[in-house]
């Protein structure tokens, strides 16, 4: 029965700290919680600190990824005119990588033919003395060439 009392006084207390706590707190941690918010909500706004890096950086750098952007874009339209490729040029292109692929499968199906012929001979070969020793099992009989067999 005191343990139970010395329970129940020490939840009280306990729970009266914790309104008492909530009460003081409770605004304040409010109050903490909005400022939060509004200083992280400006961050974000904010541009990134490499925007401004960027915008500081070696002009040199800057010029030669320009001069070599352009000299890309240049090459493209003076190989693929201005629209991009032309049908016949596409279907050049497709008939060019057609031919790769059917070069490539010949070779595959060569390759794979000779593996199988391989494999099948070794296959052979390594099961040859498997074959001999069942053979002696089966044809031999113990007694005649001298061993007395298990029994």
């Amino acid at each position: 029965p005191g343990c139970a009392q010395s329970v129940t006084v020490v939840s009280r207390s306990s729970r009266a700290s914790l309104e008492r706590l909530r009460s003081r707190s409770g605004p304040s941690t409010m109050r903490l919680l909005s400022v939060a918010l509004a200083l992280s909500s400006v961050a974000a706004l904010q541009p990134p600190a490499r925007a401004t890096a960027a915008a500081k950086a070696n002009p040199a750098a800057v010029d030669l990824y320009s001069r070599a952007t352009t000299a890309s874009a240049a090459r493209d339209v003076a190989l693929y005119g201005l629209f991009g490729p032309s049908e016949a040029e596409k279907r050049a292109e497709q008939a060019r990588l057609d031919a790769e692929q059917e070069a490539l499968n010949e070779r595959f199906r060569k390759e794979s033919e000779s593996d199988f012929a391989f494999m099948s001979v070794f296959g052979v070969v390594t099961s040859l003395p498997i074959v001999y020793l069942i053979y002696l099992a089966f044809q031999v009989d113990p007694e005649e060439v001298g061993a007395g067999g298990i029994y």
